[in-house]
């Protein structure tokens, strides 16, 4: 039991000042020290996601042409290709591996891929540099935009979603868009905050061909009917 002889002591004795001090900073240093580590840790995650998202658009863009093709001098992604580029996440995208071991779910569960190939459509025939386009979806893997959806034009500094687009890119050509989301899970605080979802978009034209086709059937990924090319 405290008395009252040790407690005027206390007060009097100029080392409780420190005490007093220590017992005040320490719950605010190690606020400090965990929310810096939490945002290390989310910013280094952040990159590796954007590294994701641009190492498969990379892959995608350069096919080569593909006398398959629907048109010989495209390009062409096959199934095969398709789930390549998927799985090489869990490569670029480490983390997607030890997150979903520690929630007990598959990888998959962590980290999704979605890419599409969108082609641009002249909106009148040779209208030179006065043109304006038209998005046309070609194809779409894991949540793209389905076939003859209407994808609207967006400012630059928006968001892209599978129905948006910055208006930047339009133009003659097409263009490969590859969407990388994340389950993240903070180190400390998991139980409390859950998780949130980081979204990566990459965007790249074809760098050997004007179109990359797919004829992906056993996803539901190959060329749309009456694509421009």
């Amino acid at each position: 039991m405290l008395t009252r002889p040790f407690l005027s002591r206390f007060a009097k004795d100029s080392r409780a000042v420190g005490t007093v001090e220590f017992v005040v900073a320490l719950p605010l240093a190690l606020f400090l020290m965990l929310g810096g580590y939490e945002t290390a840790n989310y910013v280094r995650v952040s990159l590796r996601l954007e590294m994701a998202a641009n190492s498969i658009a990379e892959m995608i863009s350069q096919s080569p042409a593909n006398a398959a093709a629907s048109v010989a001098s495209n390009g062409l992604v096959t199934n095969q290709q398709l789930h390549f580029f998927y799985d090489s996440t869990m490569y670029t995208l480490p983390d997607s591996l030890i997150e979903a071991a520690q929630q007990g779910v598959n990888w998959q569960d962590i980290a999704t891929v979605s890419y599409w190939s969108v082609e641009f459509k002249p909106n009148a025939a040779n209208c030179g540099a006065t043109c304006t386009y038209t998005p046309v979806v070609v194809w779409s893997f894991n949540g793209g935009p389905a076939c003859g959806a209407q994808i609207q034009q967006s400012a630059d500094d928006a968001v892209v979603t599978p129905l948006t687009l910055p208006a930047s890119v339009y133009g003659p050509g097409s263009l490969l868009v590859v969407q990388v989301s994340y389950k993240y899970y903070p180190t400390f605080g998991a139980s409390w905050f859950g998780a949130t979802t980081l979204t990566r978009t990459a965007m790249m034209a074809p760098r050997n061909v004007n179109v990359v086709e797919s004829n992906d059937t056993a996803d539901n990924a190959a060329n749309c009917p009456n694509t421009p090319f």
